[in-house]
């Protein structure tokens, strides 16, 4: 079992490297993965043309009963929104507008499906 916070490490980053290449492929520019604040922390952080993104992406090893909707909850999206805030107000980039997107990811049997949600929240 102690092993089990380390997989979950390895899952989240293989599952936001993917996420990362999928939305560099759409066109979005990559700037910062892993911001963190006292409130919490942004996966993946892009621009797309003039908006500036948050993503946050879920991986899972199987998709037994997951209603992708449901995964990230209200507490999750306050500390992302919050995280967020924090960031836009220590950062020089030039925006419009800000989104928060959604990446789920399911690694199952040597394959992937991936799903993005724009504007999640």
């Amino acid at each position: 079992m102690k092993n089990k916070p380390k997989r979950n490490k390895q899952k989240g980053d293989k599952g936001e490297n993917i996420a990362r290449q999928f939305l560099e492929n759409l066109g979005y520019t990559f700037i910062e993965k892993n911001y963190s604040s006292s409130y919490g922390e942004i996966d993946l952080i892009f621009k797309d043309r003039s908006t500036l993104v948050f993503v946050e992406v879920k991986t899972r090893d199987n998709e037994n009963f997951i209603k992708f909707e449901e995964i990230i909850n209200d507490k999750k999206i306050n500390r992302i929104l919050k995280t967020a805030e924090n960031y836009i107000e220590n950062t020089e980039i030039v925006f419009d507008e800000t989104r928060i997107d959604a990446v789920f990811i399911i690694l199952s049997d040597g394959e992937r499906k991936l799903k993005h949600l724009k504007n999640y929240y």
